[in-house]
């Protein structure tokens, strides 16, 4: 929080705590009766999470991972998704408006929320970003995907809004998909710079590419998200040490295992991938919860607790993956299931056949270096050992180990033509 020109100069401490009062004095029609899901503390936990962690995420995994996810697209055999399909949606190449996009953020961090294509210091100077990247290109990016007038924004936002008026605060935010709103004046603002950011995730791109393809393609893509999902899971895998990576098994002609099987000497991790994402209701904490819980993860579940017995059966099928050390699974996540391994979400989901966590591919990432940071899976076991920290989300409950920058995250920025500004 800051002051400028048009406001007050400063924030005082008294300010923040009458910010935090008036917060948490907001009422809500969620919680009002006793028998409904979002009274309680999961359903809590969960509606602060996605209300406040997303502003948490680092920038530079999200924007790596746009690029490491679609690299391998023209490898895999997918139903619609290609490079195509990506530039009909965004109207540029990927590439283009990552930059264009991280040109936007960054000018906006610098000027108080402001973005003029027309300043005179982007095109002039020996450190104007258009000697790199072309102003025109970003000019064309901005308006056409970034930015917004006054009624556009009021469409957006009557299309999510709640009827009870004490839930306004936890609808979707039409500012997270057009970051910029051009003012009565003619100059454009991102109230919230954040979310100039937060368009360069993989999630903005599947939720514009869902809003811009018919029902049919936009099912398609889906699947080929999923598709790309896993691919990106199994490369990740591949950059543990002293690990074997198997991938799914067929079996009894038409079945299919876990995702991906990794083998260590002491122990075999059963990694099942879901792309499926907790819809607004459910972010809200409210009964659609339960639905998508058991929709997503629930099933991932039961696809664990199958493999699990074949191989406890010694099924013909999985003979390369050893039976003989303990097993523990991974379900792996496109975004975050905030508390998902939390006893308050566990009552949602079956009871796991093997030591379960959830994990999003943030915290897949963070896994892999700490893996190989150590060269075996004890941090991973240790975790799964301790009856608290088993209930944390994966990532905060490894050890604070510095690592090396993840690998394929580092080459998909470095492949990035981002502007540098030396001349």
């Amino acid at each position: 929080m800051a002051g400028n020109e048009h406001r007050k100069p400063g924030v005082s401490e008294r300010d923040v705590i009458e910010i935090c009062q008036a917060y948490n004095a907001l009422d809500t029609s969620l919680a009002q009766q006793p028998a409904d899901l979002s009274e309680t503390v999961g359903a809590f936990l969960v509606r602060t999470s996605y209300e406040q962690f997303s502003y948490q995420q680092s920038h530079f995994e999200e924007i790596s991972r746009l690029g490491a996810l679609f690299e391998t697209v023209e490898e895999l055999e997918t139903e619609i998704l290609d490079r195509g399909l990506i530039e009909r949606v965004l109207g540029c190449s990927l590439e283009q408006f990552v930059v264009a996009g991280f040109v936007l953020a960054t000018s906006t961090q610098a000027n108080t929320g402001f973005f003029d294509p027309d300043w005179p210091a982007l095109r002039e100077g020996r450190h104007a970003i258009d000697l790199h990247f072309s102003i025109d290109t970003v000019r064309r990016i901005f308006e056409q995907q970034f930015l917004a007038d006054f009624e556009q924004i009021r469409v957006a936002a009557r299309k999510a809004e709640q009827s009870d008026v004490r839930l306004r605060h936890h609808e979707f935010n039409p500012l997270v998909s057009r970051p910029f709103v051009t003012l009565p004046d003619g100059s454009h603002i991102a109230p919230q710079p954040h979310f100039v950011f937060q368009r360069l995730s993989p999630a903005a791109l599947y939720y514009a590419a869902v809003e811009a393809l018919d029902a049919e393609e936009a099912n398609a893509f889906t699947r080929d998200i999923r598709l790309l999902c896993e691919n990106y899971v199994g490369r990740q895998l591949r950059l543990i040490p002293n690990a074997t990576v198997l991938p799914e098994i067929r079996y009894d002609d038409d079945q299919l295992s876990v995702d991906w099987f990794v083998i260590f000497d002491e122990l075999v991790v059963l990694v099942e991938v879901k792309s499926t994402r907790m819809s607004q209701l459910a972010r809200m904490g409210g009964n659609k919860l339960n639905e998508d819980v058991k929709r997503s993860l629930g099933k991932a579940y039961k696809q664990v607790a199958r493999t699990d017995q074949l191989l406890t059966d010694g099924h013909a099928a999985f003979a390369d993956v050893p039976a003989d050390r303990p097993r523990i699974a991974i379900i792996a996540t496109p975004e975050p299931y905030w508390h998902a391994n939390s006893p308050f979400l566990a009552e949602l989901l079956p009871q796991p056949a093997i030591p379960t966590s959830v994990s999003s591919l943030r915290a897949l990432e963070r896994l892999v270096d700490v893996l190989r940071a150590v060269g075996g899976p004890a941090p991973l076991t240790n975790v799964h050992e301790d009856p608290d920290r088993r209930t944390w989300n994966l990532e905060n409950a490894l050890p604070d180990l510095q690592t090396e920058k993840n690998p394929i995250l580092d080459m998909a920025w470095r492949r990035f033509p981002f502007p540098t500004g030396d001349s």
